[in-house]
């Protein structure tokens, strides 16, 4: 059994809805004074999960307007569609526990996670509004580094967006080399032409220095993208296991209705591993 006092009508409301969402599979009842209980034959789990929604409570629903002051104050963002997207990005971050932020990052994260249950393993109520007002310094800490890594973020996204319409851009103006390029997926692109033969890496890097893409901020040295542009062709298949890969990712963002991706099983010349 959990307990946990919300005083707060509006804190209560947020709570319940967020259990809903998430489909908690557990029985919740609520006492006087706003103690709300909750039991599940899985306490162990359910434990984490409650922690881990109070923890995205605590940054996404409670102290929002905090760290909206936080972003004016310490990072001299004015403009409300900037704010926002900082904010967006914080509290996307608040929802990740999968590995796609870095460990120390992670660790920063955890710390807010191990103060709620901690106090859940009193044996009195978590009182919600008073956790997180005892840890408002550490909070404002973590909080700090937090807006610092969206904003991190948010600037690098900028950039690739910027890299990838230069790129566009840098298409849109050449003409079409040739009707149709063939790519396998792997740690570097395999290329081939219409009749199934194989370009050698020698023989891109010489259709890549015929092209001015240093234009663009490409190396002649990166043999992924850098040939596709060389060869400029008219329809790019891409055949491998995996269509959100990073490099296939790219192309993609650039070339758009141009490309399409085929399983490798569908690749029509040789066999390929």
């Amino acid at each position: 059994m959990i307990q946990l006092l919300m005083s707060n009508e509006v804190d209560r409301m947020y709570f319940y809805r967020k259990l809903a969402r998430e489909r908690f599979i557990c029985e919740v009842g609520e006492g006087e004074g706003g103690i709300i209980t909750i039991t599940s034959e899985k306490e162990s789990s359910l434990r984490v999960k409650l922690a881990r929604l109070l923890m995205e409570m605590w940054i996404i629903h409670s102290r929002k307007n905090t760290i909206v002051e936080m972003i004016k104050k310490h990072y001299y963002f004015e403009k409300e569609h900037d704010i926002n997207t900082i904010l967006e990005l914080i509290f996307e971050r608040a929802l990740l526990w999968d590995g796609t932020i870095n460990e120390l990052e992670f660790q920063e994260k955890k710390k807010l996670l191990h103060i709620i249950l901690l106090e859940m393993d009193d044996n009195t109520p978590l009182d919600y509004q008073a956790c997180i007002s005892r840890y408002d310094d550490l909070f404002h800490e973590i909080m700090i580094s937090e807006i610092g890594y969206a904003i991190d973020e948010w600037k690098q996204e900028e950039r690739y967006q910027h890299f990838i319409q230069s790129v566009r851009d840098y298409i849109t103006n050449q003409p079409v080399k040739s009707d149709v390029l063939h790519i396998v997926q792997g740690k570097q692109f395999t290329f081939y032409r219409e009749d199934g033969y194989t370009y050698s890496n020698e023989a891109l890097k010489e259709k890549i220095s015929e092209e001015p893409l240093y234009i663009v901020g490409l190396d002649e040295n990166e043999l992924n993208l850098t040939p596709i542009l060389a060869l400029a062709p008219y329809r790019i298949y891409i055949y491998g296991h995996d269509p959100s890969e990073a490099k296939t990712t790219a192309v993609r963002n650039i070339f758009q209705e141009r490309v399409t991706y085929k399983r490798l099983q569908s690749f029509p010349f040789a066999h390929v591993e």
